[in-house]
Parts: structure tokens; C-alpha cells; sequence
């Protein structure tokens, strides 16, 4: 091969060595740009995110050192409103809720898994509910998402309230009550005795004067009942017409005096008012050496109540005519 041959083919090679090398860092360059331009992307997607989270972000340690943190106005009045970066869980929380934190994220950590801890704060009276979710996010660190609680907290114990409490009367109500018995029952819980009430002639009342003048009647005999007991006892309306108290840490004597109160108010209430007279039944039980079951005193009381309520019945209807 002559020289002249040999430089061609140099020639050639380089060239083509040159276009495989441009095209390699077109490429390259290209594939560069493309990943910045996603990752612009994703960390502009990711501020926005950070920016429409309210909830308290901190990135902890397993030790326990906030090594960054977002939102500090998430979680107001109980954290310092200076930069946390570098202090301590055990610095700016309470010393068992700090302990408790540390327990779950050593145990995000070991176990690779979320984990969720629910704690209250108490900052000048008043009350706070907070509840953290422990995120692994790297070797021996977590991501802390803080996220208030206190309305919904607030929320779950009205509808609570709610559910246990008569809209008529404002009294407990059935369900309440029956929650009531299955803890006697089940327990050691100790209490004096059952009060059970009945309205008499309250269908009659509904069916002559209406029922607006029924419920003015169920909402005036249930003022009278609550008001012979303290605010200790349990006082229900279990039914339509009926009401039971579940007298509570009192001696037996204290169940009969307090059954003598109901009819005592209801006289004077009557001596006060001449508009409609009113009539409630009563019956009351207390626990013996051989029946210390609650649903047995119940029976007992409420056979009692209908005994005078058979009683009364008559009379009942005489006033109303």
C-alpha cells in the first residue's frame, strides 16, 4: 500500500471517528438537556406540591436532629418560630411525646414502613390535636408529615355528643343507655340502684291536644326528672314516654329518696301550672345479695313503674276531660 493510500485511509477513519464522536456528544448533549429540563419539571412540580401542603414537613434523623423542615405556621404557638434546622425533637416537644416520636421513627426506619403517631398539645388551656406520619426517606432519616386534628377531633365529638343524646330533651338517649347496662354487666362498676319513669297518658294528650302539646309534656317531665338527681347519675329517655335513671356511688336509701323527689316535683309543678296536669309513673330497684345484675333490677323497677302506671291511669284521664 502506498503512502498516498495510507493517508486516504487515515483520512477516512478519522472522519468517520469524528462523526461518531460529534454524533455521540450531540447526543449526549441532548439526552443532558432533556434530563435538566425534567428535572426543572419535577423540582417545579414538586415546589408546587410543597407550596399547597399545609401540613408541617420536617426531615429528621434517627437520632432525632431536623436536618430541614417546611411550614413551620402548620403547627402555631407550639414549636419555636426560629429555624428548627439542627435542633432536636427532645428540644421543641414534650419529653414523652419527643420519646414516642423517636420509638416510631426507629421504627420507620428498621421496618421500612409508615408509621402514625396521634398526640394533643396543650398551649395556654387550650387544646390541640396533631397527628404525625413517619415516612422513611433515605438511610437513617424519615420525612415527619405534622397535619392538625383538632377540628376534626372537634367534629368527632359533636356527632358523638349527638348520637348519644335525645334532640327532644336533651337527655341521654337509648343508645347511650344500653351502652350503659353492657358496662354494668361487664364490669366491676358498682351503683346504688335503676329509677325507671313513664309518662302517663301521653298518647291520649297526643291525640286530644295534639303532638306539639305531647312534646311540650315530654320536655317538661324530663326537666323535672333530671333535676331530682345529680350530675353524676345517668338520666335517659329510652322511649317514647319513658325515662330511667341509673343512680350512681350513692347508698340504696338514696335511689328510694330520690324517686319521692320525682313525685314531689311533679306536684308542685302542678300546683304551679293549671293548664294540663302532669302524671309520670315510677318505679325503682336496687341491688340485693341474690340480684346485683343490672338487667334483672331493670325488669323489676320497670314491672314496679307499670304497676302504678295502671294506677294512675284512670285518674290520668279524668283530669284531661
Amino acid at each position: 500500500m502506498s503512502f498516498d493510500q495510507i493517508k486516504t485511509v487515515f483520512a477516512v477513519v478519522g472522519f468517520v471517528m469524528l462523526f461518531v464522536c460529534g454524533g455521540f456528544l450531540y447526543y449526549c448533549k441532548k439526552r443532558t438537556l432533556k434530563l435538566i429540563a425534567d428535572w426543572r419539571r419535577i423540582k417545579a412540580r414538586n415546589s408546587a406540591l410543597l407550596r399547597s401542603v399545609r401540613d408541617l414537613l420536617l426531615i429528621v434523623s434517627r437520632k432525632g436532629g431536623i436536618m430541614d423542615f417546611r411550614n413551620i405556621s402548620a403547627h402555631p404557638n407550639y414549636l419555636p418560630t426560629t429555624d428548627l434546622a439542627g435542633r432536636m425533637i427532645v428540644e421543641i416537644l414534650p419529653d414523652k411525646i419527643a420519646r414516642n416520636l423517636l420509638h416510631y421513627i426507629d421504627r420507620a426506619v428498621d421496618d421500612h414502613s409508615i408509621q402514625r403517631y396521634e398526640y394533643r398539645l396543650d398551649h395556654n388551656g387550650n387544646e390541640a390535636h396533631y397527628e404525625a406520619q413517619i415516612i422513611p426517606s433515605g438511610k437513617n432519616e424519615v420525612l415527619i408529615i405534622i397535619r392538625g386534628l383538632t377540628e376534626r377531633k372537634r367534629m368527632e365529638e359533636a356527632w358523638e355528643f349527638l348520637s348519644l343524646r335525645d334532640s327532644l330533651t336533651g337527655l341521654h338517649n337509648r343508645r347511650y343507655f344500653e351502652r350503659e347496662i353492657l358496662r354494668l354487666n361487664t364490669t366491676s362498676a358498682s351503683f346504688a340502684g335503676i329509677v325507671v319513669c313513664d309518662i302517663d297518658g301521653l298518647k291520649f294528650i297526643n291525640d286530644t291536644l295534639g303532638h306539639p302539646a305531647g312534646d311540650d309534656l315530654i320536655k317538661t317531665v324530663a326537666h323535672l326528672i333530671r333535676s331530682c338527681f345529680r350530675s353524676i347519675d345517668v338520666v335517659a329517655r329510652i322511649g317514647g314516654d319513658e325515662f330511667a335513671v341509673i343512680v350512681c356511688d350513692a347508698e340504696p336509701e338514696v335511689v328510694a329518696h330520690a324517686s319521692a323527689r320525682i313525685n314531689k316535683a311533679v306536684a308542685e309543678h302542678n300546683k304551679a301550672n293549671n293548664n294540663l296536669p302532669v302524671s309520670v309513673s315510677v318505679g325503682w330497684s336496687v341491688p340485693t345479695e341474690t340480684s346485683r345484675k343490672f338487667d334483672a333490677l331493670f325488669m323489676e323497677a320497670d314491672g314496679l313503674m307499670y304497676r302504678e302506671k295502671l294506677r294512675n291511669s284512670e285518674w290520668q284521664k279524668k283530669s284531661c276531660r
